[in-house]
């Protein structure tokens, strides 16, 4: 199993025809004090994402271009690392994705020989997912990036030769913004008389925040709870449109599976997806 800050060492022979494949042959190699070993990618089987950590780290100082940071992930239960505003969003992203089981930021360092002119290049996609079981590579770019179609192309069908998946992703999609809003939410239990309050009502039916929040003295708590359901997808909206007052919300958690339900979110640990 590849694990830590694995590498996948490749060459390639051209950048033509991604059958024209030579790999690189193993070998011991140190990076910033820890050993790994360099595998031909033909020879890798499966990666453990949970143990992957950034191969570079984000550049700071007055010419830098875009926003850097570090966002904590609920699902992988440490911080991880972006470089823009487009980059943050997409991790916020994985950690929302129910069908995403793990996720890194540029957890993955790939090595090959361009053909010409002549050089050894590197490649770090920005994050390293495992989503229905199956490993993809993602690569955000921004909208003043360059895009190397014909590397991208290539690079796709050079990892899918090992059952992994190569995907671009760009621009903010529909919605966007209600997952920034949400993340906080999800990293806090919220009261559990307002989730009980919550779930009661939608059990009784489809309902809008406003109504499920009502007024008085619980309205901020039921408010919280709201958007920590939405989160963990224990109640769900059409997200792709602006939250307001009037959202309509769904529950499929049954009158009488409530109390189970309060008791199963008590034991929600943070970096262990429920």
């Amino acid at each position: 199993m590849l694990c830590m800050r694995g590498l996948a060492m490749f060459e390639l022979v051209g950048h033509v025809d991604p059958g024209a494949l030579a790999l690189v042959e193993p070998s011991q190699v140190s990076v910033e004090g820890h050993y790994f070993r360099k595998v031909r990618l033909d020879r890798v089987r499966d990666v453990e994402v949970s143990r992957l950590r950034a191969m570079r780290r984000a550049g700071v100082g007055r010419h830098q271009r875009t926003m850097t940071g570090n966002y904590y992930s609920i699902k992988a239960g440490r911080h991880q690392l972006f470089e823009s505003r487009t980059e943050r969003f997409w991790l916020v992203e994985a950690d929302f994705d129910s069908s995403c089981s793990m996720f890194a930021a540029q957890g993955l360092k790939f090595s090959f020989l361009q053909a010409w002119p002549t050089d050894r290049r590197s490649y770090t996609p920005d994050i390293v997912k495992r989503v229905d079981g199956r490993l993809v590579l993602s690569e955000v770019k921004s909208g003043h990036d360059g895009v190397d179609a014909e590397f991208y192309e290539l690079f796709a069908a050079v990892v899918a030769m090992v059952g992994w998946r190569f995907e671009l992703l760009s621009s903010f999609p529909p919605g966007w913004n209600n997952l920034m809003f949400l993340a906080p939410y999800g990293r806090h239990l919220p009261v559990p008389s307002a989730t009980r309050d919550v779930l009661d009502v939608l059990a009784l039916g489809d309902a809008s925040i406003d109504q499920v929040a009502d007024v008085g003295e619980q309205r901020p708590f039921r408010l919280a709870a709201i958007f920590y359901l939405l989160w963990w997808h224990d109640i769900t909206t059409d997200l792709s449109m602006p939250l307001s007052s009037a959202t309509v919300l769904s529950s499929a958690i049954e009158l009488n599976e409530i109390e189970t339900y309060l008791r199963h979110i008590g034991r929600r640990v943070l970096g262990e997806a429920a």
